[in-house]
Order: C-alpha cells, then sequence, then structure tokens
C-alpha cells in the first residue's frame, strides 16, 4: 500500500526476491529482517563493505533505496512492455553526459515505470555502439544512433544490474524530458495501472501525484534517513 498505492489482485503469493529495490526507510518503520545487514553510513569500504555479503553500490538509486543484488547478465528485457525504473539527473539538458539519451537502471520494487518501446539488448556498450553506430562509440553518440535506427530503448545487461537507455531522453532532466513531455513517459501503480506526475525539481524520476512510493519515501527519507547513498542487501 505504501509503496504501489493498493494491494495487487494477483499473482499470489508474492515473491519478494522478484524485486529489485526495497524502500529502507519503509522497511525500517515495519521491522523488515534482511539476511544480510543494510549498510549504515561510513561502514563501506569502496564497493564492499565490512562483511561478506554485504555490499555499497555507488551512484544506484536514491539513499532510501535498498538494492537487492540480481545476476542480470542473460536477463532480456523485451519490447513493448512496462518496466520499472529509477533515473537520476546528471549534468544539465545542455551540458554532461546525458544531453542525448536517458539512463534508467532496471528496478522492480520502485513503483516507476517505463515504457520500452522498440528495444534491444547489448552484453556491453561496445556491443551497443557497434551494432547501433557500426563503429565504436562515446555513449551520447550510440543513444543518436539508437533514434535514427528507429529504438525507443536498448538495455545493457551487466552481473548485478540492468541498464535502460531511453534513446530519445535526456538524462540532463530528471523526468528525462522537458515538462511538456514528462508526463506521458511513466505510470506508476501496479503493473502501471495509474498515471504519472513527474515533479523535475526532485532532481530524480518520481511520481508526484501519490504512489508509487517515490513520493512518500522521498518526504520521509529526506529528513530521516541514516542510510548511505544507495544501500543494498544481497541475498
Amino acid at each position: 500500500m505504501d509503496m504501489y498505492g493498493s494491494v495487487p489482485d494477483s499473482p499470489y503469493p508474492l515473491c519478494t526476491f522478484d524485486f529489485w529495490y526495497l524502500d529502507a526507510n519503509r522497511m525500517k518503520q515495519y521491522n523488515v529482517p534482511t539476511p544480510t545487514p543494510l549498510i549504515h553510513k561510513g561502514q563501506g569500504h569502496g564497493h564492499q563493505g565490512h562483511l561478506v555479503g554485504s555490499w555499497v553500490v555507488t551512484g544506484i538509486g536514491q539513499k532510501w533505496q535498498a538494492h537487492l543484488i540480481h545476476d542480470g547478465s542473460h536477463i532480456v528485457i523485451p519490447s513493448h512492455v512496462w518496466v520499472e525504473g529509477i533515473h537520476s539527473k546528471i549534468g544539465t539538458p545542455q551540458h554532461g553526459d546525458e544531453v542525448h539519451g536517458a539512463w534508467f537502471f532496471f528496478a522492480s520494487g520502485s513503483g516507476l515505470w517505463i515504457w520500452t518501446g522498440k528495444s534491444k539488448a547489448f552484453k556491453s556498450h561496445a556491443a551497443g555502439a557497434q551494432y547501433l553506430c557500426g563503429h565504436q562509440a562515446n555513449d551520447p553518440t550510440t543513444a543518436q544512433c539508437a533514434k535514427r535506427k528507429g529504438f525507443d530503448t536498448y538495455t545493457f545487461q551487466n552481473s548485478w544490474k540492468i541498464e535502460i537507455v531511453r534513446a530519445n531522453g535526456v538524462g540532463g532532466y530528471a523526468c528525462s524530458a522537458p515538462k511538456a513531455k514528462a508526463n506521458n513517459i511513466f505510470k506508476s501503480g501496479w503493473t502501471a495501472s495509474s498515471q504519472c506526475n513527474c515533479v523535475e525539481s526532485k532532481g530524480y524520476a518520481n511520481c508526484a501525484n501519490g504512489p508509487p512510493g517515490t513520493h512518500p519515501t522521498a518526504s520521509l527519507s529526506d529528513s530521516n534517513s541514516s542510510y548511505t547513498w544507495a544501500p543494498v542487501v544481497q541475498v
């Protein structure tokens, strides 16, 4: 209810390991046990924490989101489906690494849904550039090549994450597009069943009109969170 605004009709039973992201504040609020600890601020050394099986991954998600480690190296996200993801503003629409293309991470459990449209999966950035551009290219150029070839998104499979790039998006916007277009990009609720109004000033893709949890967690965690940027649980 807190994350999605309603209880799903199906399918049951829900498998918690199907989620890739959980809300650390909600877990704390409801005393949800975890098989390995959430790493608190100051505990991590580089990417690996003090305890075997616990990881800190910087630059992935927001400070209230706990990341369950999955192997994404063989997962292909299909075309023409709604999938949950997260995105934070990088640079500005005119300057930075995401002037062309908006980068998301696959994040079931985030409550924020994006449409894949025509999509293609790659094992590496180099493979994506070769296929889309015909030669090795930097990431902004790859997004431009993908647009010219008619792709709406393309993805990269990794051992602990899946990157989703909106070829026509601009990662310099928190909502990955100017305000006039942003509200047509995302959905919220279970199975993308509700509309989403993204607020650019938050600095990350969100649905501030109510569910999903990107709205209530933002107001809760900005003042109360004691977790480091992107706390992680490995199971």
